[in-house]
């Protein structure tokens, strides 16, 4: 839980109109300290397991400006105000298309 907490002192606040995208988001803990600094704001958890994505929209389904989503890092092609990926680029092969991916999906900040 300590990256959660590094995580929320480096975002510090949310705007309601900002998203957030969590690539790589696992257990889908980041999202409860993404919660503590916005209960509104439009929240993407992004990951390549189907069993997480299937837990998390069954701890998270009362979070309705929160959702799910299937995929590959090196597929991503989604966007966000806020994006986040921690935790993942170390256990991955070759980073050349993840960082590519990540750097075209930010809008605001982007923080690995």
């Amino acid at each position: 839980m300590e990256c959660a907490k590094q995580l929320r002192s480096i975002i510090k606040q949310i705007d309601d109109d900002e998203s957030v995208l969590d690539v790589g988001f696992a257990s889908g803990h980041y999202l409860i300290s993404i919660r503590n600094l916005n209960k509104i704001s439009k929240y993407t958890g992004y990951d390549a397991t189907k069993k997480y994505i299937q837990s998390a929209k069954k701890v998270f389904n009362n979070d309705k400006n929160a959702s799910f989503v299937n995929g590959d890092i090196y597929d991503l092609n989604l966007k966000a105000d806020i994006v986040f990926c921690c935790n993942v680029l170390h256990h991955l092969p070759d980073l050349k298309i993840p960082l590519n991916n990540l750097l075209k999906s930010f809008k605001k900040k982007l923080i690995m």
